[in-house]
């Protein structure tokens, strides 16, 4: 967030402390009124970084996440089937 404060203390004069506070009420506000989804989202944006990149790396994130998941899923249904039906492995 020190992007934005910085930002507040240059543009309109603040103090370093009354940055502070502008900051963490607005963002708490935003996060008071949009889906939990987007809280990291709005945490990046105050921290300087653009709104693309983190969007980019939650859905990196949610990608392997999805991975993961399948991937085990694939290996239990293979197993289940190799129970059932005995192993297809000669």
């Amino acid at each position: 967030m020190s992007t934005l404060k910085e930002h507040l203390t240059t543009k309109l004069n603040l103090t370093e402390d009354e940055a502070d506070q502008v900051v963490t009420e607005t963002s708490n506000y935003l996060k008071s009124r949009l889906p939990g989804l987007l809280h990291r989202n709005i945490e990046d944006i105050f921290q300087g970084k653009s709104l693309e990149s983190g969007i980019k790396e939650r859905l990196n994130e949610l990608g392997g996440e999805i991975n993961k998941r399948t991937g085990s899923l694939a290996n239990d249904l293979k197993e289940a089937m190799d129970k059932t039906f005995g192993s297809t492995k000669k």
